[in-house]
């Protein structure tokens, strides 16, 4: 009888504490639901990583009657050593390591020859949230043909390469579920002209997990996009309007501060326009790109 009454006094004790087990865990993963992330980006001085993307962009456009498709992809790998780290405020090296362009294009004859760019370096800050100042050095890049001799590779488009590579992070700390938004504007020299790109950004912080050995959270991403411009061509002035949407997906190393892997997938579509002579070219522009982010 008494060895009967410890056997069931030991099971209810097992029952109790699995019970108690079982709370925690609900209490738990109810607690980590309502964790509470502070994401910003951590350059200490003597860090650095490496970053690269592809894009392919496929092309639809329609002159004098003529449908035009083509496929484009561009490719770039940069170095990013931290030099020096001062309140919040990091300012890095960047080298171009690799570059690359090809086109199908009817338009484009030959591919851009990028081998005076490789090696080149230039210098940016960085904020904690990811916002970028201080560009020096990007003047002295070399200026390269792009499509045909269409357009020309300088100084802002290199800056506003960059600046796609690191989100601007909210400044309060978050929780999955919360979001956060900002709008960036830049502007780009076109034929003759120049035009101006607002993008505006929604992200919403949507998981915990870990990616490439990182404790991660992942943000998901939307965006519109807005090109206005006027230029020049051939004599022939002309304005350019288009407008469109993309997602993104993006894992973001809490811990390490950096990000580490982010896909794309958008359209722009509109066209250009020379009303004293008639002309109108509808286009529209499908992107995906990938970024990554070699950690140390």
């Amino acid at each position: 009888m008494r060895q009967q009454s410890a056997l069931g006094l030991a099971a209810a004790v097992v029952i109790c504490l699995a019970a108690v087990g079982f709370v925690a865990g609900l209490i738990t993963d109810a607690n980590a639901g309502d964790k509470k992330y502070k994401l910003e980006y951590k350059m200490k001085k003597g860090s650095g990583f490496e970053m690269a993307t592809t894009t392919e962009r496929k092309s639809q456009r329609e002159m004098m009657g003529n449908e035009i498709k083509s496929t484009t992809t561009d490719m770039a790998k940069y170095v990013v050593n931290v030099i020096e780290e001062k309140g919040g405020m990091a300012t890095a090296s960047l080298t171009y390591k690799d570059r690359s362009h090809k086109s199908d294009d009817p338009q484009v004859q030959l591919d851009p020859d990028f081998s005076a760019l490789l090696g080149q370096k230039a210098r940016f800050v960085i904020s904690e949230r990811g916002i970028l100042s201080g560009f020096d050095g990007f003047a002295e890049l070399p200026e390269l043909d792009i499509a045909g001799g269409q357009a020309r590779r300088g100084e802002s488009q290199y800056i506003n390469e960059l600046r796609e590579f690191f989100i601007q992070l909210p400044e309060e700390k978050i929780g999955i579920g919360d979001t956060w938004s900002y709008t960036d504007e830049f502007t780009e020299p076109v034929e003759g002209g120049t035009a101006k790109i607002v993008i505006a950004y929604t992200y919403t912080l949507a998981e915990a997990a870990e990616r490439e050995g990182f404790d991660c959270v992942r943000f998901d991403g939307e965006y519109t996009t807005t090109v206005t411009g006027t230029g020049t061509a051939q004599g022939m002035e002309y304005t350019l309007k288009l407008d469109g949407t993309g997602t993104e997906t993006v894992w973001f190393a809490h811990k390490r501060g950096m990000l580490v892997e982010s896909e794309s997938i958008s359209f722009v579509e509109g066209g250009v326009t020379a009303e004293m002579v008639g002309f109108e070219m509808p286009m529209r522009n499908d992107y995906k790109s990938t970024r990554t982010y070699t950690l140390e």
